[in-house]
């Protein structure tokens, strides 16, 4: 029978473990300790490193080995090294996973596991998780929860789904673009949405998917907060844009990495659908600028009249999709 090598994290933070549940596959919707497989050269610690970075858009510290599970599946045996990480750097982000828990050693057995975590459940329900736990002095993760991420429908796309949203920006200086040249000037305001605005806002979502393009939400704790939108229509010629038209993150969730994590879906969408640029007419908060020139935008080549027309202090922006 064939041996598949993999290696697995047990993170801890405050007596708790994580968990997540698969996203896809065989065993899609079992729970399990995230990981994978180590490649031809690899040490199990540096695929577990490179695994959470790639699923989990997460930088852990590996510790000591706590088991190495044998369980053998219908068509193939599984050796799991499991390690005791803790989180260095990172929120967490499931990327693959479908859903993901915090757990207590009481609150093990209320998910699910995959048969060959069973017996590691058993034994980190005899372990002293309190000890076992040794957070990293400047660990940023603290949250109880992870966010999520998932292409949304259009039914789904309700007042009710932004319960729990904040659009709130106070704003104190802009860019503009003053005789030619940027400048940043002040221009203070307060930009928040009325129960009208969101319910427009709902009827343009909507349309979004309606006509083909893509509408993506993060989730934290099951409430939407974020959330990015991409036109299907390519336009501006040999540009081939396509208009991001919406990306937008809860106030109280901000500066944690979820509107990155939205802007790569958008751009993967537009790139699959054969844009070679993202188009953007970007809110001209000095705060959201930074936020678009991190991510690698540019003033657009060309300019989208009617964005310019319904928006004259927005900044019209583009982003060149890795397009071979």
């Amino acid at each position: 029978m064939k041996t598949i090598k993999v290696a697995a994290a047990i993170i801890t933070h405050n007596d708790q473990i994580f968990a997540t549940q698969r996203g896809y596959g065989e065993f899609k919707d079992g729970w399990e300790f995230p990981g994978g497989k180590v490649e031809a050269g690899e040490t199990p610690q540096e695929a577990l490193i490179r695994e959470i970075r790639e699923e989990l858009d997460t930088e852990i510290e590996v510790g000591e080995l706590f088991d190495t599970v044998e369980y053998d599946y219908p068509a193939f045996h599984l050796s799991m090294d499991c390690f005791l990480c803790t989180v260095k750097s990172g929120g967490l982000v499931l990327k693959e996973h479908e859903a993901a828990k915090w757990l207590t050693r009481e609150s093990l057995d209320s998910v699910a596991w995959l048969p060959a975590d069973l017996g590691l459940i058993e034994k980190l329900k005899q372990s002293n998780l309190e000890i076992l736990t040794r957070v990293m002095e400047g660990t940023r993760c603290f949250v109880e929860d992870a966010v999520s991420y998932r292409q949304l429908g259009e039914r789904e796309l309700d007042l009710e789904l932004f319960a729990n949203f904040v659009r709130h920006q106070k704003v104190d200086m802009c860019r503009r673009k003053i005789d030619g040249e940027w400048k940043t000037v002040a221009d203070p305001f307060t930009d928040d949405w009325t129960q009208e605005e969101y319910q427009m806002l709902v009827g343009c979502l909507k349309n979004t998917v309606l006509t083909g393009g893509f509408v993506c939400g993060a989730f934290y704790r099951g409430a939407l907060k974020g959330f990015v939108s991409v036109e299907a229509a390519l336009f501006g010629g040999e540009h081939r844009y396509m208009d991001l038209s919406s990306i937008h993150v809860s106030e109280d969730m901000r500066g944690k990495g979820i509107g990155r994590m939205l802007f790569e879906k958008a751009s993967a969408f537009a790139e699959q659908k054969g844009a070679c640029k993202l188009y953007i007419s970007a809110h001209s908060a000095v705060e959201t600028q930074a936020f678009y020139q991190s991510m690698g935008c540019v003033e657009a080549q060309w300019y989208h009249r009617e964005h310019v027309e319904r928006e004259p202090y927005d900044c019209q922006l583009e982003y060149r999709l890795k397009v071979e």
